[in-house]
């Protein structure tokens, strides 16, 4: 449960009924009478006995967890004057000043600390003596690309803001958290945020410290990997809007590992739920999301993940001028993957892996800018990074920092991590070195269960309960696993058999075979440009010039309802089991037709996959 309070049938932003408070989320933090504001809800929210279960929210077993801001933390942009009217400016630079008062002794002493020119001073400074107070601080100042263009001097300024925002947070949480479970009366999980900062390479370990104070209990993320997406009239509509007349390439997170949604380090000892995962469309590729994230999240041991979102009326065509909401996932290839990708996760058939990166840092050190050993994804939302994903790294598998640790570790074992003192750092470089192959474009898992060919555009998941592979299948030929033959020959596909158990599949007495291939609406067109195609692009009242990447196409034609899903050629060999019966289901999972015919042969039992259905029940 989270009470989105900035929008909604809550909406805070801009209401008259909240006093001098406008813009966003960020004033709770740090507006005492806005936090009891907040409190009052909460309660009434919470301890309200529900008229039809007799039970009050905080003691309804249906609420896992409560999370108290979402999309919100005071290390993402808009932390300025704008975010508020002039008195609660005025108190965040009240707190601020007396933070750094109380880290150096005085305001002088800061300056000298911060070795501040006079020039630098006059802007920093307001007022003199005891009346001294620190001038404006915004988001842009906690960047590390600020490194460029502000003065060592003014860096370090930024450097106590970084800590003054990381103990803010951390006491609003702590605060909040603390009114919920000691005066409401809930005992479940509190999460005290999700959202990413300004600077995600630099400030992630920070933001969900900052929401991890004691009484909150689990870390949360959000995390989109996008693909380029264009819409030349509006930039920005390109965040949230597929339509016609827009350009988009289709981009493999198995082609580009560094861009697999769960390459998320966790904090050490603290559960870890992605509460928003996708690849938005228009992306043919999204169809390698689900079984990628599953199989991978599970290595990672992330204990929670929720693809979103699903948009019933007219599949997301809701929005206007024949337009569609980009994070839909209510597509029969995406969709279609949830019976076997979740069985995959929740039934734990891929091991979670040992750590094989671990490192400590202060606080200080990310306040002096420095960077962790190993970097979260960095492609993410792309209501934030419309239009810009050309500008990603030309290494798909990523480039290791100086020191630090080979990014393609997400793919090989547990990457964890804490705030504290002393710093200190431990890498198997062993391990590393062992399960990455930088020149044929592999990597396994030091469990051995999942080995992804970045260069072929596949992964395989070889576990004792569930086999498949996901990519371009049918350039991949036969994919020998250590139970089953996947011979598929369509060109993308995602393939999975998987006991219904839990038992090894050389057991188990019932098995989900689920092949999914690529689907799209019909009558949708979007053919493929030259190379070096330039366009036209309106942003701010402004055009310029673009190049598109290679593959680039333009949506020439949206598509209308039903579906045009890709039939299935293949067929699945059980070489060490036999198959008595196999039965094709229909989407809804209901049997469709005759049983298919096995053939039994020196290489075991061949089962045909259905052309016409994705899921077939094996006995």
């Amino acid at each position: 449960y989270c009470p989105w309070w900035i929008q909604g049938h809550w909406r805070v932003v801009n209401n008259p009924k909240v006093p001098g408070y406008v813009g966003s989320g960020k004033p709770f933090y740090w507006c005492k009478d806005l936090q009891e504001l907040a409190k009052g809800w909460y309660r009434q929210i919470l301890t309200t006995t529900n008229p039809y279960t007799g039970v009050a929210l905080a003691d309804d077993p249906a609420v896992n967890i409560i999370e108290l801001q979402n999309e919100e933390n005071l290390f993402f942009h808009g932390l300025s004057s704008n975010c508020c009217d002039a008195v609660r400016w005025r108190e965040l630079r009240a707190q601020f000043t007396a933070f750094v008062r109380g880290k150096h002794g005085s305001l002088d002493n800061a300056a000298a600390a911060w070795q501040l020119s006079a020039v630098e001073r006059t802007n920093v400074f307001e007022g003199a003596g005891d009346a001294a107070m620190l001038r404006p601080i915004e988001s842009w100042f906690m960047v590390r690309e600020a490194l460029k263009w502000m003065s060592p001097a003014m860096n370090r300024y930024a450097g106590d803001l970084i800590e003054f925002v990381t103990q803010l947070e951390r006491e609003y949480n702590g605060e909040i958290a603390r009114f919920i479970k000691e005066e409401c009366g809930y005992k479940g999980l509190i999460l005290g945020g999700d959202w990413a900062p300004c600077d995600a390479a630099l400030l992630n370990d920070l933001a969900r410290y900052a929401t991890l104070p004691p009484g909150t209990d689990c870390i949360g993320y959000h995390q989109y990997s996008a693909s380029f997406h264009l819409n030349p009239r509006n930039r920005s509509l390109s965040g949230y809007r597929i339509g016609p007349g827009d350009y988009f390439a289709d981009g493999s997170v198995l082609a580009n590992p560094r861009l697999i949604p769960t390459n998320y380090k966790r904090m050490r000892a603290v559960p870890m739920i992605c509460t928003e995962m996708g690849l938005p469309g228009p992306n043919r590729f999204a169809l390698e999301g689900q079984l990628a994230a599953a199989a991978y999240g599970s290595l990672q041991d992330f204990d929670q993940i929720t693809w979103l979102q699903v948009e019933w009326n007219g599949y997301g065509n809701n929005m206007g001028g024949g337009t569609i909401n980009k994070f839909n996932h209510n597509w029969p290839q995406i969709m279609g993957q949830f019976p076997g990708a979740s069985l995959l996760f929740r039934n734990g058939c891929v091991r979670e892996a040992p750590v094989v990166v671990s490192y400590q840092r202060p606080v200080s050190s990310y306040a002096a800018k420095q960077f962790p050993p190993i970097l979260d994804i960095q492609n993410g939302d792309p209501l934030y990074h419309f239009g810009d994903d050309e500008k990603k790294t030309v290494d798909p598998a990523g480039a290791p920092l100086p020191g630090g640790a080979d990014p393609l570790a997400f793919q090989v074992g547990a990457i964890e991590y804490s705030i504290g003192e002393p710093a200190e750092t431990t890498i198997d470089t062993n391990v590393l070195e062992s399960c990455i192959n930088r020149s044929n474009k592999t990597v396994r898992s030091i469990t051995g269960e999942l080995a992804l060919d970045w260069g072929r555009q596949l992964l395989t998941i070889n576990t004792p309960c569930a086999q498949g592979a996901v990519g371009l299948l049918a350039a991949a030929k036969k994919i020998e696993l250590a139970d089953v033959t996947i011979d598929c020959h369509n060109d993308l596909a995602a393939v999975l058999v998987i006991s219904l158990d839990g038992t090894p599949l050389a057991k188990a007495p019932r098995i989900l075979v689920q092949a999914v291939t690529d689907a799209h609406l019909s009558g949708w067109n979007a053919p493929v440009l030259p190379a070096g195609t330039m366009v036209q692009v309106a942003q701010g009242g402004k055009t310029q010039t673009i190049a598109l990447p290679p593959g680039a196409r333009r949506i020439d034609n949206m598509g209308h309802q039903p579906f045009e899903i890709a039939r299935v050629h293949g067929t699945i060999t059980f070489r060490t089991r036999s198959v008595v019966n196999a039965q094709p289901l229909d989407l809804y999972g209901y049997p469709q037709g005759p049983p298919a015919a096995i053939a039994a042969g020196d290489a075991g039992a061949s089962v045909p996959l259905p052309e016409d259905t994705y899921f077939t029940i094996v006995r």
